[in-house]
């Protein structure tokens, strides 16, 4: 692992590491905040929400990494969005897509799925690290270790 990857991992834990005791997602609209409810009950630590429509997902350790999980509140149904065996970091989602950092080629890159059809593919697949994924419509901006400057593109 160089140093620019370390550094990188270092940083993704001191925000990531507070948060793992977590064990619990919960939610509550807030037109009716008494009628809280919970998201995921699994044992592991879950961090980072995020909602687009119905849909719920989350950083989830129940595998002994951090991976992508979701749940339709419509269906009550959860679901992996992504479980490869490197760490998923900061969920995002705009209509069925779902964005998402990863770490499955020693650095960190972005990654996307298709909740519509199950189709994964890779955003940015880049030397440096590219980070802070959002998405809106068909486009994705990150932030970029190649020159430090923010990055568009289309899906």
């Amino acid at each position: 692992m160089n140093k620019d990857t370390r550094q990188a991992l270092a940083l993704i834990l001191a925000f990531w590491m507070p948060l793992a005791p977590c064990a619990q997602l919960h939610a509550a609209s807030y037109v009716d905040p008494a009628n809280e409810f919970a998201i995921c009950t699994n044992p592991a630590w879950q961090a980072y929400p995020a909602i687009h429509g119905s849909v719920v997902m989350w950083m989830d350790g129940r595998n002994g990494r951090s991976d992508i999980y979701g749940k339709d509140l419509s269906t009550n149904q959860e679901f992996p969005i992504c479980v490869y065996l490197s760490s998923k970091y900061w969920p995002r989602m705009y209509g069925k897509i779902v964005v998402w950092g990863d770490w499955r080629n020693g650095n960190s890159d972005i990654y996307g799925k298709d909740l519509s059809t199950g189709r994964e593919f890779p955003i940015c697949i880049s030397p440096g690290h590219q980070i802070d994924q959002v998405i809106y419509d068909d486009i994705v901006v990150w932030q970029d270790g190649r020159n430090g400057n923010l990055v568009p593109h289309n899906i």
